[in-house]
């Protein structure tokens, strides 16, 4: 994925350019990893664990028997695991195995998944002859926990098709590695990762079998780990897709083993976005979450729980949301939705930080959680149309207007159509037609311009979308809405950004506003990355609705506080 923040990197790091940097693109995004193909670039990969030891810290040995292991595997294969990380022995201390035996354990469940599944088939191992073995029984992935630091690994692979993953860490396998220390942790693990990614060119490993993963808490105290996960992008900026093995490891709060709530928290204030695949120990849960976020673009707006502000009408939904039903959670949005003297009734949906920022580093996107996704889900659902100007399109990385099957299947049983239409207000149509936004859409996209916008550029974006004109030489926010309701799509749900909203608000078109706020202070002086949730208005006669959830906001703040001891 492209990750771009105006601050992050220190002068002359890797991929700094100044006051803003931008992190390259991959150079393979698009890989045949086995039998299934990734898009980095679009998709973020979850990768499924299953230990087939007696002393894995998580499951303390549910998964050692053999058909247990490829039933978990299986198992997580049909929920929606990409693929599966196989282990015969932790990383961490404990006796010792030898490399027959460490086979013998891993070895029949790769041969059986690989019968039963196409899903990729990783192994957890630091052993050459183990890996040589797992890649000739059908694993395509070699997850080096000790990160090449046996240069004959390098060569198993290299003299096969299968992929690597170099990770960080410093101990010797199964050895204990007191009081780790770090000058500049974030620095170290990417000159780390460098040098053996230059190990593995060597020796003929090509770029586009190369992953890369810094080891979270790896030999790492807590607070190395939680400032390696707020300067992530430095790891990404080497352009090599980038594995966050985060499930169940103690560095929130320094728990030995987490719950789910408290891994579901820092997933959340973990910036998912800044890597390329995740290692969970529950795969059906990590794919809802990152599914959600991949439908609709790898960045998409994100809204978060907490209290809303003073406006004419205010609805606080209860706390916690997580004990409505969707029904019930959709009748609080339903609740007082009056009719308008147009027909129509446009809500506008938004996430603010504490302090009024409608970004997180210049994306909408860092912000919130999954309570936050559900209500965004669930206002998706109910739209006739989403409209969005084309600046956040882009900013925010879109993609088509696809909803989840749940959705599709409520839109049906409620006479609506399987998914709303995707309209985008641009002045300037600089929208490009091949976009997925385009070309992936399940429904044709309405783009709302003005008639002096650019002819040949109508002329290429009418292939693939119906253009329609809202003004003269600019783009009236009245005509735009007048357009949506003479189309029949009455229920129109807004999704920025700032400037259109200011707009909108300034038009006196905004029948409801649904606000949230993450529990987070962006700090900043203004401008693109610290824009308001609102900009060129004021806000004095919008219907607002905030969605809040104490429980999880509280965990949201501890964690934010303990990532960002700086700022964010």
């Amino acid at each position: 994925m492209r990750v771009g923040l105006g601050t992050g990197l220190p002068s002359g790091a890797a991929g700094a350019t100044g006051p803003g940097w931008v992190v390259p693109d991959l150079g393979q995004p698009i890989r045949t990893i086995g039998r299934r193909t990734f898009d980095f670039d679009h998709r973020i990969a979850v990768m499924a664990i299953v230990n087939r030891t007696p002393d894995s810290f998580h499951d303390k040995g549910r998964t050692f028997a053999l058909d247990h292991a490829v039933e978990a595997a299986v198992t997580a294969a049909e929920q929606g695991a990409d693929w599966v990380d196989i282990g015969g022995v932790k990383f961490a201390p404990g006796p010792e195995l030898s490399a027959a035996d460490e086979i013998e354990r891993v070895l029949p469940v790769v041969e059986q998944v690989a019968e039963q599944s196409d899903v990729t088939i990783s192994v957890d191992t630091f052993r050459p002859e183990v890996a040589a073995a797992a890649i000739a029984a059908g694993a395509s992935v070699v997850n080096d926990t000790t990160g090449l630091a046996d240069p004959r690994m390098a060569a198993v692979v290299a003299d096969s098709d299968a992929t690597i993953v170099i990770t960080h860490s410093l101990a010797a396998p199964r050895q204990e590695y007191p009081k780790p220390q770090y000058a500049d942790v974030a620095g170290e693990v990417a000159a780390f990762l460098r040098l053996r990614v230059d190990r593995a060119l060597e020796a003929g490993i090509s770029e586009d079998r190369i992953i890369i993963d810094p080891g979270h808490d790896l030999n790492k105290t807590t607070v190395h780990t939680l400032e390696l996960t707020r300067r992530l992008p430095e790891v990404v900026a080497l352009g090599y897709p980038v594995l966050a093995a985060v499930s169940n490891k103690d560095f929130v709060g320094g728990e030995p083993r987490p719950s789910p709530r408290r891994t579901a928290v820092r997933d959340a204030r973990g910036r998912d976005g800044e890597c390329h695949a995740r290692r969970p120990h529950r795969p059906d849960a990590r794919r809802r979450r990152v599914r959600r976020r991949d439908a609709h673009g790898r960045d998409r707006p994100r809204l978060a729980s907490a209290p809303g502000s003073e406006a004419q009408h205010v609805t606080h939904l209860p706390d916690p949301i997580s004990d409505l039903s969707d029904d019930e959670l959709l009748d609080v949005y339903r609740d007082g939705a009056e009719g308008t003297a147009d027909g129509g009734w446009l809500r506008v949906n938004f996430v603010s930080s504490l302090d009024g920022s409608s970004t997180a580093s210049g994306k909408s996107g860092s912000l919130g959680g999954d309570d936050d996704l559900r209500v965004f889900d669930l206002l998706r659902r109910v739209a006739d149309v989403v409209l969005v100007a084309a600046g956040t399109v882009r900013d925010e990385g879109y993609g088509p207007m696809v909803l989840h099957d749940a959705d599709v299947a409520w839109r049906r049983e409620h006479g609506l159509s399987d998914h709303p239409v995707f309209a985008i207000v641009t002045g300037s149509l600089g929208l490009d037609p091949a976009s997925r936004v385009f070309t992936d859409a399940p429904v044709r996209p309405v783009v709302l311009t003005s008639a002096s916008a650019d002819p040949s550029r109508r002329h290429a974006l009418e292939a693939v979308a119906d253009v329609v004109s809202c003004g003269e030489d600019s783009v009236d926010p009245a005509q735009v809405r007048a357009a949506l309701v003479d189309r029949g799509l009455p229920t129109i749900h807004c999704e920025g950004g700032p400037s259109f909203l200011g707009a909108l608000v300034a038009a006196d078109l905004v029948d409801e506003l649904c606000l949230s706020i993450d529990p987070s202070l962006e700090g900043g002086e203004g401008g693109t990355h610290r824009a308001r949730v609102v900009a060129g208005a004021a806000v004095d006669a919008a219907r607002a609705r905030a969605a809040r959830g104490r429980g999880r906001a509280a965990d949201a703040v501890r964690a934010c506080a303990m990532t960002a001891p700086g700022g964010r």
